[in-house]
């Protein structure tokens, strides 16, 4: 007998060897246990540059959960959740014998479970299963899972993890997050009465609710504080003093803190233009830093107040205008700062986001012509253009208030807006090449082949793409320590007409579609950049929308709203060359020019040579007839002459060539006269 004897204990021991390899070796070769509990991602907040929260948005599993730090929590309450839930906490490596072996006791003298051994590392990996029914060999599982965890993982980072999942009721997981839900603070100022009260409440969450179930709540609590009495985190008269001390729970009447953050407010559209996929990948940036459930985005919320406030005070004066739009960038890096894509969420098309709407952009892309033309060495702000009546087939391109002004400097053709020495520059240029230029500035067109018309806006395009290309064209103009020298004198013939409300030097550019269904307005300075559209979404006209008396006093206030700071447009040495140019022309002088002048232009190129000073010697341009005045009678045969050959034009239309005579009806006219050397005159009469 005593050889089986032998055997048996032997047997025994080598399986005791094995079960104490298995327990040692078994735990490494499961998976990381934190795996599974990163699946469930807390919140994410979104902030604006500084840190204010924009929207709190939930994920998949719509848990209100947004972990903090431990140095973020209440010391005492950390220490409460330990000693009530694992008071051997620091001494064990995942599983706790001798709890074990006392819940063991306690449960078969009572002959039912009333006691648990899992320990706060059994308790953290069991959180991805909650709900579903153990057995033993899951819980065999479990113990395995948090000696694995233990192993990978030091006690602090399993403690966070554990205060930061915990369930409270509801959707809402974490001790930061029930702090913030039941009385409206942070977890770091949980009093040790509020803090008792929430150790107490993931036993049961949904019964133990302070909210719905306050009698419950504090009866629970008292058996926290008895744990902690029994444990000697307290004294009695310590818990005493805790018990009775009173808990404040916030108003539930109003929103949470979460569900407040997470309505779409005034910034709902700001954020949905910065994920939106229509945003241009290049030129812009909406995103500073980026965490697991934190993103900092470069949005300004106190810019994003001045926007929307200033543009809903301008749309308020303006007859027949309900909506408007706007984009902020930061200048030098791109940022998008603020926008506004609606002026009232709730109105008709109020959710259509205006930045991106294709709309006719008046005069807005001018500059972009003028620097080009700069570019390709065809010109110099003070180069003269002819500013006089057009036609190319049906089409008179004609300037806003009617009037021609004859040659002037390219400074005043683009800051005033002259339509018809645009229409002669790009027909110069080509539209093919201002087109391609377009589009290497991220201006999309979305009409195409509009011919010169294109010069005007008619197109197509939206406000983020020229605010976008504004911004380029204003870093170019300023960035340290090389600017580029056409920029720099776009942004000078910008500047030379003074903006409307300014305090200081800005440039600036207005647009007003055909038929006054859009105004706009692009302005910056070397720290700013902002571009204005205002207008109705449905596309009815309204008489007040002229870029230059509606968008252009907006963004003024705007940008002055941001900086009082006058801008700093200096310019380093060596960026442009000062070279000899006709006083007439603005060109390259030739010998028949009398008067030279001293211009900037880009180094390394030669301007084309003036041609208009041959005509130097001509007697300035004179009409002879008829005279200003009235006449009577209805209709007036009148004679059309002028002391050199020209072509007449009447109220803008053109006569037939070699006309002499001109049969007027009732009504008042101006006459224009102009010469093939580009001089202009007129007068006007009135027949009656």
């Amino acid at each position: 007998m005593r050889r089986p004897l032998r055997i048996t204990l032997v047997s025994l021991g080598i399986l005791g060897i094995l079960l104490a390899i298995a327990w040692v070796i078994a735990p490494r070769l499961l998976p990381d246990p934190m795996l599974a509990l990163r699946e469930q991602l807390p919140v994410r907040v979104i902030t604006d540059r500084d840190g204010a929260i924009l929207q709190i948005q939930r994920q998949y599993d719509l848990q209100w959960r947004e972990p903090v730090p431990l140095d973020k929590i209440s010391p005492f309450f950390l220490k409460a959740v330990v000693a009530v839930e694992d008071n051997r906490f620091y001494s064990h490596h995942g599983f706790d014998l001798s709890a074990f072996l006392r819940a063991l006791y306690d449960n078969i003298t009572h002959g039912r479970i009333c006691s648990g051994a899992s320990t706060l590392s059994m308790q953290l990996v069991a959180l991805p299963n909650a709900g579903r029914r153990k057995n033993i060999r899951q819980k065999f599982l479990q113990i395995l899972q948090a000696r694995q965890l233990e192993r990978l993982y030091p006690k602090e980072t399993i403690l966070a993890e554990y205060v930061n999942r915990l369930p409270y009721g509801g959707k809402f997981y974490g001790v930061q997050a029930a702090s913030l839900h039941y009385f409206g603070k942070n977890a770091s100022e949980l009093t040790q009465a509020e803090a008792t009260l929430l150790v107490g409440i993931p036993q049961k969450p949904n019964r133990f609710r302070p909210d719905k179930f306050p009698e419950t709540a504090k009866t629970r609590q008292k058996r926290v504080l008895d744990a902690l009495v029994r444990h000697g985190v307290l004294s009695v008269q310590e818990a005493q003093n805790i018990v009775s001390e009173p808990v404040y729970l916030r108003d539930f009447s109003l929103p949470s803190y979460y569900t407040q953050h997470a309505r779409l407010g005034k910034d709902g559209l700001a954020l949905a233009t910065i994920f939106s996929p229509r945003l241009p990948k290049k030129g812009v940036r909406t995103i500073l830093e980026e965490s697991d459930n934190r993103l900092r985005t470069t949005l300004d919320f106190t810019a994003q107040g001045i926007l929307q406030e200033q543009l809903r005070q301008q749309i308020s004066q303006l007859p027949g205008v309900q909506d408007g739009a706007a984009v902020l960038l930061d200048t030098q890096t791109g940022d998008l700062l603020a926008c506004v894509g609606t002026i009232d969420w709730s109105a008709a098309n109020g959710q259509v986001n205006a930045i991106y709407a294709w709309r006719q952009a008046g005069s807005t892309l001018k500059p972009f012509l003028y620097e080009e033309a700069i570019r390709g060495g065809y010109l110099t702000t003070l180069t003269t253009i002819l500013d006089a009546p057009l036609r190319y087939g049906q089409w008179r391109p004609e300037n806003y208030d009617g009037s021609w002004s004859g040659w002037v400097t390219a400074t005043r053709a683009l800051s005033t807006s002259l339509n018809a020495p645009a229409v002669r520059l790009l027909q110069q240029l080509g539209t093919e090449r201002f087109e391609a230029r377009l589009l290497e500035l991220g201006i999309p067109q979305r009409q195409k082949n509009t011919g010169l018309t294109a010069i005007l806006g008619t197109g197509g395009y939206r406000l983020m793409d020229l605010t976008i290309a504004y911004a380029d064209l204003a870093r170019r103009a300023t960035q340290n320590p090389s600017p580029e020298a056409s920029a720099v004198l776009t942004a000078r013939m910008l500047r030379d007409a003074p903006a409307p409300e300014a305090i200081y030097d800005i440039a600036w550019k207005t647009g007003t579609s055909n038929g006054n269904h859009d105004a706009w307005c692009f302005a910056f300075t070397p720290e700013y950049t902002i571009g204005v559209w205002l207008g109705n979404k449905s596309g009815v006209p309204a008489t007040a929308l002229v870029g230059a008396t509606a968008a252009a006093p907006v963004a003024i206030r705007i940008l002055t709203a941001l900086t009082n700071a006058p801008p700093d447009w200096e310019v380093p040495p060596g960026i442009l060359v000062n070279v000899p140019l006709c006083k007439k022309s603005g060109l390259s002088p030739s010998s028949h020019c009398k008067e030279i002048i001293t211009g900037e232009a880009l180094p390394g190129f030669r301007l084309p040579e003036c041609e208009l000073c041959q005509f130097a010697n001509v007697p300035a341009l004179k009409i002879l007839s008829p005279m200003p005045g009235t006449y009577e009678g209805e209709p007036v045969a009148l004679h059309l002459t002028a002391n050199r050959p020209v072509r007449w034009f009447v109220n803008q239309l053109p006569l037939p060539e070699n006309t002499n005579n001109h049969v007027f009806s009732w009504g008042k006219y101006t006459l224009h006269a102009l010469a093939e050397d580009g001089s202009i005159t007129s007068i006007q009469f009135t027949v009656r």
